[in-house]
């Protein structure tokens, strides 16, 4: 509100109102005064307020994007545990060749075939 429209609201009325340039009395600028300091309080809780909600969007972003990258890992964590079965069986099932192959650096009389062969 501006100072006129307060003046407006508090002013007496009667033949008898003051008129501005006559002054305003005591009573109505300490009311002025404290009307002002209200709306100080009530900007600065407005603020606030709006900080509140700025905080509350912002933690909201951030615990989707935890979801999100929480989902991420779990997949990423199933794949290393498949890759490790994988590679385990990879090294048992190559493993067991070894020892019942025996020494196959000459070869050892075994010929490996592949229905892959390219030429």
């Amino acid at each position: 509100m501006t100072d006129e429209e307060i003046y407006a609201k508090v002013k007496p009325i009667g033949k008898r109102g003051r008129h501005r340039s006559n002054g305003v009395s005591p009573y109505i600028t300490s009311l002025y005064e404290t009307f002002s300091e209200g709306e100080k309080l009530r900007k600065e809780a407005d603020e606030a307020k709006n900080e509140a909600i700025e905080a509350k969007k912002e933690a909201k972003e951030a615990n989707v994007k935890n979801k999100a990258l929480t989902k991420k890992m779990g997949g990423l964590q199933k794949e290393m545990e498949v890759m490790k079965v994988k590679e385990t069986w990879c090294r048992w099932l190559l493993e067991c060749l070894k020892k019942d192959l025996g020494d196959v650096a000459e070869g050892g009389g075994w010929t490996f075939m592949s229905d892959r062969q390219k030429w």
